[in-house]
């Protein structure tokens, strides 16, 4: 009976469907470091290429989530497969002790302040422990910068960075602000040119002289303006 029912098809399904996701998460695991070096060394490019300051923020905050990401795979790797190693016990101890202290670096050096004690006890899985977790909420933290776009989004394919919403509204007013002075001459133009004599309900009351006098004003008034507009055009131009 037991025989049966562990060749019935329904188990070898299950067996096959664990099979493949035990295959997904191992090659996942082992393509972590290498997608966490890749990520860093395109990061670190588009971060060299960038001009304007917040898209470098944001590229330095993708280096950070990939360097946390190397740091703690690495530290898995080396405390998974540390039984593989063909040395002695003591020295795997002491292969293992090293490795620790040097991950825990940033451990130890906050134990130095925070409690001499500890720092000087030289238990090395104390101080990767506290490093480890720091680690971690940083990656946390990261990751919570991205998905709420503080420093905007950008295609990892060909770099192209979405500026966050802030920013946007900074240009759009910072551009109006430039161009202010030009929409308001264009508008007084326009108004000017509505306003020319011949498109006055008594032009056709008017004599001719009348008429010579009320174009020759708005020529002078005209010239005047179009001299203005002229100005700040140029004034535009030199700015950009």
């Amino acid at each position: 009976m037991s025989r049966n029912s562990e060749d019935s098809p329904f188990a070898m399904i299950v067996r096959l469907w664990c099979t493949l996701v035990a295959c997904f998460w191992i090659l996942l695991f082992l393509s972590l470091p290498l997608l966490a070096l890749f990520g860093i060394a395109k990061a670190a490019k588009y971060k060299r290429e960038a001009k304007h300051k917040i898209e470098k923020k944001y590229w330095s905050n993708q280096i950070v989530q990939c360097g946390c990401l190397l740091y703690i795979a690495v530290n898995l790797y080396a405390h998974i497969f540390q039984d593989f190693l063909h040395v002695g016990f003591e020295r795997q101890r002491q292969m293992m002790g090293w490795f620790d202290t040097v991950m825990g670096l940033p451990g130890l050096i906050w134990y130095i302040f925070t409690d001499r004690a500890v720092a000087n006890s030289g238990d090395s899985s104390q101080f990767l422990f506290v490093t480890f977790y720091g680690v971690l909420i940083l990656l946390f933290f990261s990751m919570f910068l991205d998905y709420c776009k503080v420093y905007g989004r950008a295609e990892w394919g060909d770099g192209h960075w979405e500026a966050p919403d802030r920013v946007n509204r900074a240009r759009i007013a910072k551009r109006e602000k430039r161009f202010a002075r030009q929409h308001a001459l264009s508008a007084e133009w326009h108004q000017l040119q509505c306003a020319h004599p011949r498109n006055l309900d008594q032009w056709a009351e008017l004599s001719k002289a009348e008429r010579e006098a009320a174009i020759e004003i708005w020529d002078e008034t005209a010239d005047v303006l179009w001299k203005k507009l002229e100005q700040e055009n140029a004034r535009l131009r030199e700015d950009s």
